[in-house]
């Protein structure tokens, strides 16, 4: 028995059992999937290089972005394929647990892809739907799906793959982040914050808006 490639919901990106809203389990499994690598990533141009007022050159090649896999299926409403599907219930669940915001996180949920060897945690980024067959009464009884999932990867795992000085960072600041600590966490010593602050042309390092970003670029000392 071949097993269908199954998708379950989470409004919890701890993807605990308790946080699930939900699965699908396609009708046809797809008959190819398509990877794509984060934007940067395997990337052999040599990054650009800045001179700093105090001397110090920094490289400005940002880390890698999350990966993405692309799934083409089809739902089946004629009756050809085992198990009867309509198409608009399918998609209509579809959309409410993947691509419609959840009004209780106000977010998408979080997925959790699974099929063969491919165990994928994400959220879904782009859907397309055509409905390509129709029955006498102009109601959709098949229809091609294309869905584009990104990777989820979470911040505390991201940055502790990246503190390392020999890496560039983008980080979102939270509340009560100061540039000191965040060097300090970053590259093992917080003087770097007046490079940081220069790179970033920050006028008031003192007070950083919770929300914003800050580069953190690899240092070539």
């Amino acid at each position: 028995m071949v097993l269908p490639m199954r998708i379950w919901a989470y409004s919890d990106p701890s993807f605990n059992s308790l946080y699930m809203k939900g699965y699908y389990f396609l009708q046809l499994n797809p008959s190819s999937y398509k990877f794509m690598g984060g934007e940067n990533a395997g990337t052999k141009k040599k990054a650009d290089s800045t001179a700093l007022a105090s001397g110090l050159q920094v490289a400005k090649l940002p880390p890698p972005g999350p990966e993405s896999i692309n799934v083409d299926f089809t739902i089946d409403a004629t009756g050809a394929v085992p198990g009867l599907r309509s198409v608009r219930t399918d998609i209509a669940k579809f959309k409410k647990l993947f691509f419609d915001v959840n009004p209780s996180i106000h977010t998408t949920n979080w997925c959790w892809l699974v099929w063969g060897d491919l165990n994928f945690e994400c959220k879904l980024k782009t859907l397309n739907v055509t409905n390509t067959l129709f029955n006498a009464l102009g109601m959709p009884i098949r229809a091609d799906v294309s869905a584009c999932f990104v990777e989820y990867i979470d911040p505390g795992t991201e940055q502790a793959n990246f503190n390392s000085p020999d890496m560039s960072h983008m980080i979102e600041v939270k509340a009560g982040d100061n540039l000191p600590a965040m060097c300090k966490n970053i590259y093992g010593d917080a003087s770097f914050y007046l490079q940081v602050a220069e790179i970033n042309e920050l006028t008031d390092f003192r007070n950083l808006l919770p929300g914003s970003k800050i580069f953190f670029p690899r240092l070539e000392k």
